[in-house]
């Protein structure tokens, strides 16, 4: 409980990238995700050189942790370590001599394209890369791979701290260029240790210059001269994707907003509406007055309205003086739902709503009552009557 998760780091490749209407956004086809164990393959037929920003394709932090770019993943054990190191240095070294060595033209002078020789069949590639293969791990459902806490949030730190892959220099094809060897690693990493870090000023990012200008594309634009320069170049393609989010986002709430308020005032308009709709109590009927005041029986405040409201509804069946027995079994019904409801709510259950009307609707029905009781007080033959048809309700209920 309480234990922040980390962030799973996932590594895929893609046969190819396609540009979106933005330039922050890009579509990668043909993606497949690998298991952390397979970078090893990736290092093995990675590009060294440094970008314009001075960030290295691939190199190591100084806490272990592996940099792509401006991204730091911490890999599981057993995926690059002395011994496959050792296995990424070979199987690479395999590669670059089977570059080294000239194709042999065919015998009967055919072109290569209708041929096709086998470059590789007679190479221990196949040899070295299967060796690879056994020595990190590539089984499905093993540990993930994770965003470096330390690194990863901070990438001028993981350029400051990181090690560089680079071997000595050699002649011959720039593709699968010789790897530094475990050991020179470590004396690098020590090095730059005990220097505090690489320094990103103008001195000592010359060297970083120098190697990425080697590069065959120069966009010929002014190199960041400080940090957060050197981070917002580094990262402008993310922060314009960010803002571009943030600023859709924003539009987006401002819709809702403007939705939501538009349904409100119509909302509005329509209770107003209905509230001017909505007939008076001296316009309505006895009975309508009586299914009102019965339907909305548990908006009654305490106990003193619920006692008003069963004895305006019990005189109201025995005084009411309905039209037929239908109406006269429909009040019966009403009033006993009614008092079940009133019954069976618990005690501190909230008020339902429909009081205001509810009481509008009452006193109506007892200033009604009233005169009817009274007239019937002076007609004792239509009192009997009335009183008949009570005892025939509290027979029926019985």
């Amino acid at each position: 409980a309480g234990t922040k998760l980390r962030r799973v780091a996932s590594i895929a490749v893609a046969s190819s990238v396609v540009g979106g209407g933005s330039p922050s956004t890009a579509y990668p086809t043909g993606v497949t995700v690998l298991c952390p164990g397979h970078l090893a393959f990736i290092l093995v037929s990675a590009n060294l050189e440094v970008t314009k920003h001075g960030f290295r394709r691939f190199g190591f932090a100084t806490n272990g942790s592996v940099t792509a770019m401006h991204r730091t993943l911490e890999l599981p054990a057993g995926c690059v370590d002395k011994i496959r190191w050792a296995h990424i240095g070979r199987l690479r070294a395999a590669l670059r001599a089977e570059l080294e060595v000239p194709e042999p033209k065919p015998a009967d002078g055919a072109p290569w394209r209708t041929l096709a020789p086998a470059l590789l069949g007679n190479s221990q590639v196949a040899d070295l890369a299967r060796a690879l293969f056994e020595a990190v791990p590539t089984t499905d459902g093993g540990d993930e791979a994770f965003a470096d806490p330390t690194f990863d949030p901070e990438p001028m730190q993981a350029l400051k701290w990181t090690v560089d892959l680079e071997g000595a220099k050699t002649e011959g094809p720039d593709a699968f260029r010789p790897m530094a060897d475990w050991e020179e690693l470590k004396k690098r990493r020590e090095e730059l240790v005990k220097n505090g870090g690489r320094n990103l000023d103008e001195g000592g990012r010359k060297r970083d210059r120098e190697r990425a200008s080697t590069r065959s594309r120069v966009d010929g634009t002014d190199r960041p001269k400080s940090a957060r320069q050197l981070l917002e170049a580094a990262r402008g393609d993310d922060a314009r994707r960010r803002r571009d989010e943030d600023r859709g986002r924003r539009r987006r709430a401002e819709e809702l907003t403007s939705r939501t308020s538009r349904r409100d005032d119509v909302r509005k308009g329509a209770t107003a509406a209905g509230r001017e709709d909505r007939p008076r109590p001296a316009t309505m009927s006895l009975y309508e007055l009586f299914r009102t005041v019965s339907l909305r029986c548990c908006s009654a405040a305490d106990d003193v309205e619920r006692d008003r409201l069963m004895l305006a509804l019990n005189t109201a069946v025995s005084h009411g003086g309905w039209s037929s027995s239908e109406e006269f079994r429909k009040v019966q019904r009403r009033r006993a739902e009614a008092e079940e409801m009133l019954r069976s709510r618990p005690r501190d259950a909230p008020r339902e709503g429909g009081r205001t009307s509810m009481l509008e609707c009452l006193k109506e029905m007892e200033s009604r009552l009233a005169s009817v009781v009274f007239r019937e007080a002076a007609q004792p033959s239509r009192r009997g009557s009335a009183e008949r048809l009570a005892v025939g309700d509290r027979g029926d209920r019985g």
